[in-house]
């Protein structure tokens, strides 16, 4: 929801909410997990590899297979 999609006209994007994380001290596990409303435990420890989803690429734990189950510690 954040990537402007031409298809939608002028429709408003959604940011991510929070600040972006200090790049001089990244957070451990992904850089979003603490201001992403789906994070799960294992966002804060393990940064997510890049993995084909649908038609692009998404780094995320909640869209790989063994963890579509889980409920996000953050909702």
């Amino acid at each position: 929801d954040s990537i402007p999609n031409p298809a939608n006209g002028k429709k408003m994007i959604r940011p991510i909410p929070g600040d972006p994380p200090n790049l001089v001290n990244r957070p451990s596990g992904c850089a979003f997990h603490p201001r992403c409303p789906s994070a799960m435990a294992i966002c804060a420890t393990e940064i997510p590899s890049l993995d084909n989803f649908g038609l692009g690429r998404v780094a995320c734990h909640l869209h790989r297979p063994s963890h579509e189950d889980k409920v996000a510690v953050n909702a």
